[in-house]
């Protein structure tokens, strides 16, 4: 009876501390030409930390392209039979990055300020450059009856100042306690092209290449990301 007690204790204890929630796709078959079909294990997690993790499994496969990338979409209502004749930039969506055909791969991008999680609905495979759909998947959406994350207190920063923004060499953070927090800087393939978890308020981005960022910031048990534009 004890030992009853003892892992029932044990198993609450990891379920209340779980950082993460997972869904899988596994009805695709939604595409404008069949040879694109995407097979094999697909994975979307909503991690703790404000970030959505793709996951494809060492059986991932579909036709090669020179520029196919991967995107979780909002359907909006819309039917599968619509959605195969959308542009990708029709659909609200966020993009992962670019993708290989085949094999395991993994991408995380920061969640923006504002998004609303729960609408995300479909896995996209699309190929920017020909403008053509690979494939799609429905998943069931994140919600608070199938993800203890969102049932949690808000935990945004809504006082941190990012300046200058666009930024040559130095960005300055105003608004942060002296506690130790946590900047993690992503490219717009979701690659992380910076990071440090020291108390810091002034950040070198001189050595990063033009382009958008996103500046994931970690405070006392908050978060926020905000786009960062390098000149």
């Amino acid at each position: 009876m004890k030992k009853s007690i003892l892992f029932l204790s044990l198993a609450l204890f990891f379920q209340q501390v779980k950082s993460q929630c997972d869904q899988s796709s596994t009805n695709f078959g939604n595409y404008e030409f069949p040879a694109y079909e995407v097979t094999g294990d697909v994975t979307v997690t909503l991690e703790a930390n404000d970030t959505f993790t793709l996951d494809l499994g060492a059986n991932f496969n579909t036709a090669y392209g020179p520029d196919v990338r991967a995107y979780l979409v909002k359907s909006n209502g819309l039917s599968n039979a619509m959605l195969q004749t959308s542009d990708i930039s029709d659909l609200e969506n966020l993009e992962f990055g670019l993708i290989t055909n085949s094999g395991a791969q993994t991408f995380n991008i920061p969640i923006p300020n504002g998004t609303v999680i729960e609408e995300f609905d479909r896995i996209f495979f699309y190929c920017l450059g020909a403008d053509v759909l690979w494939d799609f998947s429905p998943f069931t959406s994140f919600t608070s009856s199938n993800c203890n994350l969102l049932g949690l207190e808000d935990n945004s920063i809504d006082k941190i100042t990012i300046y200058p923004n666009p930024a040559r060499e130095i960005i300055h953070l105003k608004g942060l306690t002296d506690n130790e927090t946590e900047i993690r800087i992503f490219d717009i393939f979701g690659k992380l092209a910076y990071s440090q978890n020291k108390n810091i308020k002034d950040i070198d981005v001189s050595q990063l290449n033009a382009g958008i960022y996103l500046l994931s910031i970690s405070n006392q048990g908050k978060r926020t990301t905000r786009k960062l534009v390098i000149q």
